[in-house]
Protein backbone atom coordinates (compact mmCIF):
# COMPACT_ATOMS: atom_id res chain seq x y z
CA UNK A 1 0.00 0.00 0.00
CA UNK A 2 1.33 3.67 -1.10
CA UNK A 3 1.32 6.51 1.38
CA UNK A 4 -0.97 9.07 0.96
CA UNK A 5 0.42 11.01 -1.89
CA UNK A 6 3.37 8.85 -2.78
CA UNK A 7 3.37 7.46 -6.33
CA UNK A 8 4.69 3.85 -7.08
CA UNK A 9 8.12 5.22 -7.73
CA UNK A 10 8.09 6.32 -4.29
CA UNK A 11 8.30 10.41 -5.22
CA UNK A 12 5.58 12.58 -3.54
CA UNK A 13 3.23 14.00 -5.69
CA UNK A 14 3.96 17.32 -4.85
CA UNK A 15 7.59 16.78 -5.52
CA UNK A 16 7.05 15.73 -8.90
CA UNK A 17 4.71 18.86 -9.46
CA UNK A 18 7.39 20.60 -8.30
CA UNK A 19 10.37 19.86 -10.36
CA UNK A 20 8.24 20.24 -13.50
CA UNK A 21 6.83 23.25 -12.52
CA UNK A 22 10.99 24.70 -12.21
CA UNK A 23 12.06 22.67 -15.56
CA UNK A 24 8.97 24.66 -17.57
CA UNK A 25 9.73 27.87 -15.95
CA UNK A 26 13.01 27.35 -17.15
CA UNK A 27 11.98 26.49 -20.64
CA UNK A 28 9.87 29.53 -20.38
CA UNK A 29 12.85 31.78 -19.58
CA UNK A 30 15.33 30.26 -22.62
CA UNK A 31 12.40 30.35 -24.96
CA UNK A 32 11.65 34.16 -24.10
CA UNK A 33 15.60 34.75 -24.23
CA UNK A 34 15.81 33.23 -27.86
CA UNK A 35 12.47 34.87 -29.09
CA UNK A 36 12.92 37.55 -31.59
CA UNK A 37 11.38 40.82 -31.30
CA UNK A 38 9.97 42.20 -28.12
CA UNK A 39 12.53 44.28 -27.78
CA UNK A 40 10.78 46.96 -25.48
CA UNK A 41 9.44 44.37 -23.29
CA UNK A 42 12.65 42.53 -22.89
CA UNK A 43 13.81 46.07 -21.48
CA UNK A 44 11.57 46.23 -18.92
CA UNK A 45 10.92 42.43 -17.76
CA UNK A 46 14.26 40.42 -17.19
CA UNK A 47 11.67 37.37 -15.67
CA UNK A 48 8.49 36.53 -15.12
CA UNK A 49 8.12 34.63 -11.55
CA UNK A 50 5.32 32.97 -10.48
CA UNK A 51 4.57 36.23 -8.06
CA UNK A 52 4.37 38.57 -11.37
CA UNK A 53 2.38 36.41 -13.07
CA UNK A 54 -0.27 36.19 -9.89
CA UNK A 55 0.10 39.43 -9.39
CA UNK A 56 -1.07 40.61 -13.21
CA UNK A 57 -3.75 37.59 -12.91
CA UNK A 58 -5.19 39.71 -9.68
CA UNK A 59 -5.88 42.91 -11.46
CA UNK A 60 -8.70 43.81 -13.38
CA UNK A 61 -9.18 44.49 -17.10
CA UNK A 62 -8.36 47.96 -17.23
CA UNK A 63 -5.06 47.57 -15.01
CA UNK A 64 -4.14 44.43 -16.96
CA UNK A 65 -4.19 46.73 -20.04
CA UNK A 66 -2.32 49.40 -18.59
CA UNK A 67 0.69 47.04 -17.18
CA UNK A 68 0.16 45.32 -20.85
CA UNK A 69 0.62 49.06 -22.46
CA UNK A 70 3.54 49.69 -20.40
CA UNK A 71 5.79 46.44 -20.13
CA UNK A 72 4.98 46.08 -24.76
CA UNK A 73 5.35 49.38 -25.89
CA UNK A 74 1.34 48.98 -27.64
CA UNK A 75 -0.31 51.56 -26.56
CA UNK A 76 -1.57 55.12 -26.77
CA UNK A 77 1.57 56.87 -26.46
CA UNK A 78 2.46 59.02 -29.46
CA UNK A 79 5.59 56.58 -30.71
CA UNK A 80 3.56 53.78 -30.92
CA UNK A 81 0.48 56.05 -32.61
CA UNK A 82 3.06 56.88 -34.74
CA UNK A 83 4.06 53.82 -36.19
CA UNK A 84 0.02 53.14 -36.50
CA UNK A 85 0.14 56.24 -38.12
CA UNK A 86 -2.37 57.84 -36.08
CA UNK A 87 -0.31 60.80 -35.41
CA UNK A 88 2.24 62.66 -37.31
CA UNK A 89 4.39 63.19 -34.16
CA UNK A 90 6.13 60.65 -32.06
CA UNK A 91 7.33 63.22 -29.80
CA UNK A 92 6.21 63.39 -26.07
CA UNK A 93 3.50 66.12 -25.49
CA UNK A 94 4.77 67.06 -22.20
CA UNK A 95 8.56 67.63 -22.74
CA UNK A 96 8.76 67.81 -26.37
CA UNK A 97 12.65 66.17 -25.51
CA UNK A 98 12.22 63.05 -26.86
CA UNK A 99 9.89 60.49 -28.17
CA UNK A 100 7.63 59.28 -26.26
CA UNK A 101 8.03 55.31 -25.81
CA UNK A 102 7.00 53.43 -22.30
CA UNK A 103 11.00 53.82 -21.40
CA UNK A 104 10.34 57.74 -21.78
CA UNK A 105 7.13 57.62 -20.24
CA UNK A 106 8.49 55.81 -17.06
CA UNK A 107 11.98 56.63 -16.29
CA UNK A 108 12.61 60.03 -18.56
CA UNK A 109 10.32 62.49 -19.14
CA UNK A 110 10.85 65.83 -17.10
CA UNK A 111 7.34 66.78 -17.04
CA UNK A 112 6.68 63.51 -15.13
CA UNK A 113 10.04 63.70 -12.86
CA UNK A 114 7.81 65.00 -9.74
CA UNK A 115 5.47 62.14 -9.77
CA UNK A 116 8.34 59.91 -10.59
CA UNK A 117 9.85 60.58 -7.53
CA UNK A 118 7.19 60.09 -5.75
CA UNK A 119 6.51 56.87 -6.54
CA UNK A 120 9.95 55.80 -7.65
CA UNK A 121 12.17 57.69 -4.87
CA UNK A 122 14.23 59.22 -7.89
CA UNK A 123 13.33 61.40 -10.76
CA UNK A 124 15.00 59.53 -13.48
CA UNK A 125 14.86 56.13 -13.78
CA UNK A 126 17.35 53.52 -16.24
CA UNK A 127 15.92 50.37 -18.03
CA UNK A 128 17.97 48.73 -15.86
CA UNK A 129 15.95 50.40 -12.67
CA UNK A 130 12.62 50.23 -14.00
CA UNK A 131 13.40 46.00 -14.33
CA UNK A 132 13.84 46.03 -10.72
CA UNK A 133 10.69 47.77 -9.84
CA UNK A 134 7.38 46.15 -9.04
CA UNK A 135 4.50 46.06 -11.06
CA UNK A 136 2.61 47.47 -8.81
CA UNK A 137 4.42 50.52 -8.62
CA UNK A 138 4.78 51.13 -12.28
CA UNK A 139 0.40 50.58 -12.07
CA UNK A 140 0.52 53.31 -9.41
CA UNK A 141 2.73 56.02 -11.53
CA UNK A 142 0.42 54.87 -14.52
CA UNK A 143 -2.76 55.87 -12.99
CA UNK A 144 -1.26 59.36 -10.73
CA UNK A 145 -0.57 60.57 -14.81
CA UNK A 146 -3.71 59.76 -15.92
CA UNK A 147 -2.13 59.24 -19.32
CA UNK A 148 -3.64 56.01 -20.14
CA UNK A 149 -7.53 56.82 -18.77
Amino acid sequence: MLKNGESALGFSTIAVRSKVQQWAHKEHYKHWLNTEGCRQAKELVTQVTPGLTQFALRQCRRDLRTLVYLLTGHNTLNRHLTIMRRVNDPLCPLCKEEEETSLHFLGKCCATANICRLHFGVPFLEPSDLKQAHWITLLRFAKTTKRFQ
